[in-house]
């Protein structure tokens, strides 16, 4: 009996100890993520929606796909995977679509999930993030066009939630 005792108390106190984390010490780094392994987040719930039902336009998807050059354009994309509702997230989720169907090798683009932009990101020399989402298209290795501030722009000053994401991927890969 003493020795089921025994075994109770060090399994309590491995499991409390093991709870406590110093939040302060854990590093603030956004996470890289493949498809397959974004597809398996609790985040594809919401975002998969938008994914499977955006219906790219052919032509422009046809476009994209002549102007995309693999190994001169790299396309980072930034997300937060945790909450739905920020604002233009269904842009994000058209964005992979739109790379997706225009054949666009996930050896070409990266994708990150961080919830805010105060998180520790790869090429933070070469871009600021500024909000989340954002998609950054880089040729050469040097930064040529904001995907979704551009999108966003324009949105803003056309007030048009019909926006499609297509014309803005394509005129970043003519920069």
């Amino acid at each position: 009996m003493n020795q089921l005792k025994i075994a109770f108390l060090c399994a309590a106190f491995v499991f409390i100890f093991s709870g406590c984390k110093n939040e302060s010490a854990l590093p603030n780094t956004a996470a890289k993520l493949s498809m397959n392994g974004l597809k398996q987040t609790s985040g594809w719930m919401w975002l998969g929606e938008i994914y499977n039902s955006y219906k790219t336009d052919s032509a422009l998807i046809l476009k994209i796909k002549a102007a995309f050059k693999p190994g001169v354009h790299r396309i980072y994309c930034f997300t937060n995977l945790t909450c739905s509702c920020a604002p233009n997230i269904k842009v994000f989720g058209n964005c992979l679509r739109t790379m997706t169907d225009a054949g666009i090798s996930e050896t070409n683009f990266e994708i990150y999930s961080m919830p805010d932009t105060s998180y520790s990101y790869p090429y933070s020399t070469k871009f600021k993030i500024n909000f989340i989402p954002a998609v950054f298209i880089m040729k050469d290795s040097i930064v040529v066009y904001s995907v979704i501030d551009s999108f966003m722009k324009v949105q803003d000053i056309n007030l048009d939630s019909n926006l499609a994401i297509e014309p803005f991927l394509y005129q970043g890969l003519l920069k």
